[in-house]
C-alpha cells in the first residue's frame, strides 16, 4: 500500500492520535453536551491531522506555511475546549494534564514543520 507523504510525518501522526483520543474520550462527555462542547471540540482534533495533510501537499513553500496556520489554530481550539470541559468537571486532572502535554508537543512539532517551509 502506497504510503502518503504526510502518514510519514510524525507532527500528522501525534495529532490523528491526538484526534482519536478527543473522540475515545469525549464519549463520556454528558449527552446534553452532544451538540455543544462534544461536537466543537471533536471537528477542532479532525481538523488539526487533516489540515497538516492539506498543508504540506501544497506545492509552494508559501502555501504550505499558510496552511499549517490552521492547524495550530485548531489546535489551540482544542485546547480550549480542554480546558472548559476540566472546568465543568467532565475531565480528571490526570486525563487532562497529560492531553496538554500531547498537545503542547503537536504545537512545538507543528511550529517546527511550517519553520521549515519559511
Amino acid at each position: 500500500m502506497q504510503e502518503f507523504g504526510f502518514e510519514k510525518l510524525i507532527v500528522w501522526k501525534e495529532s490523528k492520535n491526538l484526534c482519536l483520543l478527543i473522540y475515545d474520550l469525549t464519549n463520556t462527555f454528558p449527552s446534553k453536551e452532544k451538540f455543544g462542547i462534544t461536537l466543537q471540540i471533536r471537528k477542532a482534533a479532525f481538523f488539526v491531522p487533516n489540515n497538516i495533510a492539506e498543508g504540506v501537499s501544497r506545492h509552494s513553500n508559501k502555501d504550505k506555511t499558510r496552511f499549517l496556520d490552521i492547524p495550530y489554530g485548531s489546535l489551540m481550539e482544542v485546547i480550549n475546549c480542554l480546558i472548559i470541559s476540566y472546568e465543568l468537571k467532565y475531565l480528571i486532572e490526570d486525563n487532562y494534564l497529560s492531553l496538554r502535554k500531547k498537545i503542547s508537543s503537536i504545537s512545538y512539532l507543528l511550529t517546527k514543520l511550517k519553520n521549515s517551509f519559511e
